[in-house]
């Protein structure tokens, strides 16, 4: 089931967290930014039409058109669907049309690679390396679920942010040291994960994100930190005890 908010606004990504499937959790797992407390709790995520009903996302068999009903039945997936404050309907029917666009393109499996190589290498390194994910070939059709929703964002006018790491000189002379910091920066398609873009509505920028509705809330995670939870009720005027 799906429970919408009183007011559903203009909403445009659904994030998804399948419960039981293995390769969701191991997506989950290696786009976890390195120190983060907690693992990512989506594994996918797809661009809503206009029309509040369509999708289009990518999936192993390639990027399709169709609509919320296969979540809305589904028993085993968890998600949300968030509106992006200010996003004018005008520019929802640019990203529409953007996504439009895609469906039929392969899946990028090897983008998904990238993506893992980088998440193993993260780990050992307790930081986020941004190697292989780095080269890509220009004008390639080929997308993964989170690629897909920057690009057609991006293409109206929409940028999701994402951390990235600059480093700094400190100090004089022979006491120079290069330290990393990380900054907000747009976030590269080639590089987004699920956990990116989810990271970008409830931690980098909560105010520019409002949840209009709970896919299957009785699959809600039970660690989900009480933090989101509470985002999740405030935006959808839900009031607990």
């Amino acid at each position: 089931m799906i429970r919408w908010a009183l007011v559903r606004g203009n909403p445009s990504i659904v994030f998804i967290r399948d419960t039981e499937a293995e390769t969701s959790e191991k997506i989950r797992w290696f786009s976890r930014h390195p120190g983060e407390e907690q693992g990512s709790w989506v594994n996918h995520v797809a661009h809503l039409l206009s029309d509040l009903w369509g999708i289009v996302e990518a999936l192993f068999a390639g990027v399709e058109e169709g609509t919320l009903e296969k979540y809305d039945k589904s028993e085993t997936t968890w998600g949300l669907i968030v509106e992006l404050v200010g996003f004018t309907r005008e520019q929802h029917l640019v990203a529409d049309g953007a996504a439009l666009l895609l469906v039929g393109s392969p899946y990028h499996y090897v983008g998904i690679l990238k993506q893992a190589i980088d998440g193993f290498f993260s780990k050992l390194a307790r930081r986020d390396i941004y190697a292989a994910r780095r080269f890509h070939l220009p004008g390639l059709s080929a997308t993964i679920c989170s690629q897909l929703v920057v690009k057609v964002h991006k293409a109206a006018k929409w940028i999701i942010m994402g951390l990235k790491t600059i480093y700094r000189k400190v100090g004089k002379g022979w006491h120079i040291r290069i330290r990393p910091k990380q900054v907000l920066g747009e976030l590269p398609a080639g590089r987004a994960t699920p956990d990116d873009i989810w990271d970008d509505v409830f931690e980098h920028r909560p105010w520019l994100y409002r949840v209009v509705a709970e896919i299957n809330p009785h699959l809600c995670p039970e660690d989900l930190i009480p933090v989101i939870r509470a985002k999740i009720d405030r935006d959808m005027g839900i009031h607990r005890a």
